[in-house]
């Protein structure tokens, strides 16, 4: 792909973008948070609220030192999130592998949008930031594709009443 320049106006869109997508992705796991009740899947989805929380910040700075405002956006998230409690009451296996499927997607997507941004600039500090938040996102994608494969292989103990009331069995 070729480096292209792109102008102030788009930057500042970019970053726009940016900032919604990690305001997105917060959001979605602070819900899916809220309603999950295995625990190692809900200590994951802590972190991830955490780390998407650190990228908005680091985004919404980076947007008012580079423009000199405050970051405005449109509050028009399209959240479609399947209500978690749903397939837990039921015990579906289908259902929570669905909800890390798509939040896999979802970290992959973001990712790729990093990686692309990362490649449209020339200089060297916004570039390497695009790129550290292209890796931050593949590391999310891989740590929720070993929570599929662990909730796929152990889903059976992870609904048990014990497993998740440790402290009733000890």
């Amino acid at each position: 792909m070729d480096m292209e320049k792109i102008s102030v106006r788009s930057v500042e869109s970019v970053v726009l973008s940016a900032i919604k997508n990690e305001k997105e992705s917060l959001e979605m796991y602070r819900k899916l948070r809220e309603e999950i009740k295995t625990p190692f899947l809900k200590e994951t989805l802590n972190f991830l609220v955490n780390e998407e929380s650190k990228h908005l910040q680091y985004l919404q700075e980076f947007y008012k030192k580079r423009f000199g405002k405050e970051p405005k956006l449109h509050d028009d998230a399209d959240l479609d999130i399947i209500p978690v409690d749903i397939y837990e009451k039921s015990g579906a296996l289908k259902g929570i592998l669905y909800i890390l499927e798509e939040a896999m997607r979802f970290e992959k997507e973001s990712a790729e949008f990093y990686h692309r941004l990362a490649k449209r600039f020339t200089d060297d500090k916004t570039r390497m930031i695009f790129e550290y938040l292209s890796q931050m996102e593949e590391d999310h994608y891989n740590m929720l594709k070993m929570e599929y494969e662990n909730y796929a292989k152990f889903h059976d103990i992870m609904h048990d009443e014990s497993f998740l009331n440790l402290e009733k069995v000890y």
